[in-house]
């Protein structure tokens, strides 16, 4: 019915709206946090834009139930302030039928959301552990300057380089673990 189709199209046009907005804010605080990271050299600043990719689908698997809840939420107050939903009942709506295209769009936002819980983010956040121990054996390398002592784990390892070759060399190793 045209009705349907209306209140439907409402609906998905502020849930995207509003998802688009949520998924900014957060994305935002997680790039900041990670340029903190990036700028006390616990990472790379190399990586900075692969992690933020692949923390997407833990933040939109988050944010869309949320943001499915705020449209529905807007679109009612909206069609009860601009008196359609009292035109809706009068010509023999009923609110069943609101309700019935709720549940159906949020039986579409759980098996979303199922599907990036248990299928996208755990795939992410084993590509995001796996680019991280890369490049935190990386950054040792690039980050030790000949001829100092540097200490790992909390002082439980102490490591020393004399000499590199052309960086890519270690000459006269010394590692010590307690």
């Amino acid at each position: 019915m045209i009705l349907d189709r209306y209140l439907l199209k409402e609906i998905v046009k502020v849930w995207l709206v509003i998802l688009t907005i949520l998924i900014l804010i957060a994305m935002s605080n997680k790039f900041v946090r990670l340029i903190g990271k990036a700028a006390t050299g616990e990472l790379s600043p190399a990586l900075l834009m692969q992690l933020i990719g692949l923390q997407l689908p833990d933040l939109f698997a988050f944010m869309l139930p949320l943001a499915l809840f705020l449209s529905i939420l807007l679109v009612i107050s909206r069609c009860s302030v601009e008196q359609e939903l009292v035109a809706m009942f009068s010509i023999g709506v009923p609110w069943r039928r609101f309700v019935t295209l709720c549940l159906g769009l949020s039986t579409v936002s759980v098996i979303i959301t199922s599907f990036f819980t248990l299928v996208v983010v755990p795939y992410a956040c084993h590509l995001k552990d796996q680019l991280i121990k890369q490049e935190e054996s990386v950054a040792l390398i690039q980050t030790l300057s000949p001829g100092r002592f540097y200490s790992f784990q909390g002082d439980r390892l102490v490591f020393y380089v004399e000499d590199f070759t052309d960086k890519k060399e270690l000459k006269e190793v010394f590692i010590a673990e307690q």
